[in-house]
């Protein structure tokens, strides 16, 4: 523990009002938020990229970020980083009674069954949360409204199964998003100025993708990362064709853009 002993003292200097940085010094919560998204996400893209010396450079960032919250916190005398990390280890051992509790008869050597009994834990203290703050209950409690909004999308749909609120098999889900697509091609002929509805259709399109990920058992933020990936690496090998030909992108033709996706995707599958 002497290495993040040394780690709070760094920040807690950081944060020094007399003698500290003046950037780390004005920074609240708020304004460190971004920052630690941003931090996740080069976590996230090192692993892709299994870049294992990336990810140790990252994971330490995201720690940093850990450390700098605990000591705004301890300083407000809200909680401190000891705090943390008991409350985190508390969380553990409850949520895997099949590992910390001898004899228990709920063990499961069934990843799929050990995912199950981990969300009725989690519900059961969402629930004992909601009792303690006198609010109403809700299964989609504790789905944050700052992810992302495919990933929100998914954790929601996936709560929404749990109580049985949901398509037997993935074709009810194909259904509904055919049905949504209809929809949307409705409003785009009846009210091509409308966007309010326009917007609200190809919403719901984009909810039944989702749910549609999810039946497939796809996480959908990371499918739609793959596909983002994919259309990259095809738009770079046309750039790099146009170079070559010395000749510009914006001066080609749905014809000729089309013959260089085509030869794109063959050049990916070679």
């Amino acid at each position: 523990m002497h290495k993040i002993n040394r780690l709070k003292r760094i920040v807690k200097k950081l944060r020094d009002p007399n003698n500290g940085c003046s950037w780390d010094i004005v920074q609240t919560y708020e304004s460190i938020a971004p920052y630690t998204i941003e931090e996740s996400y080069e976590v996230y893209d090192a692993i892709n990229k299994k870049d294992m010396l990336s990810l140790k450079e990252e994971l330490g960032d995201l720690l940093f970020h850990i450390v700098l919250y605990a000591e705004m916190a301890s300083e407000d005398n809200i909680f401190s980083l000891d705090d943390i990390i008991d409350n985190v280890s508390n969380k553990m051992l409850r949520r895997h009674p099949h590992v910390f509790v001898k004899n228990n008869e709920k063990f499961n050597e069934n990843s799929q069954s050990n995912t199950i009994m981990w969300e009725n834990i989690k519900a059961k203290e969402r629930k004992n949360n909601i009792n303690i703050n006198s609010e109403i209950y809700s299964e989609l409690d504790g789905v944050a409204k700052s992810f992302p909004a495919l990933l929100r999308a998914f954790k929601v749909q996936q709560r929404a199964s749990r109580v049985g609120f949901d398509w037997s098999d993935e074709k009810g889900a194909i259904d509904k998003l055919k049905e949504e697509i209809a929809e949307l091609e409705f409003e785009i002929k009846k009210n091509p100025t409308d966007d309010t509805k326009i917007r609200e259709e190809m919403g719901d399109v984009l909810f039944s993708v989702s749910n549609l990920s999810r039946k497939l058992d796809l996480e959908p933020e990371s499918i739609l990362r793959e596909g983002i990936n994919k259309f990259e690496k095809r738009f770079r090998y046309m750039e790099m064709r146009l170079r070559e030909e010395n000749r510009r992108i914006d001066k080609l033709n749905l014809e000729e853009f089309d013959v260089l996706w085509k030869e794109a995707k063959i050049f990916e599958n070679d």
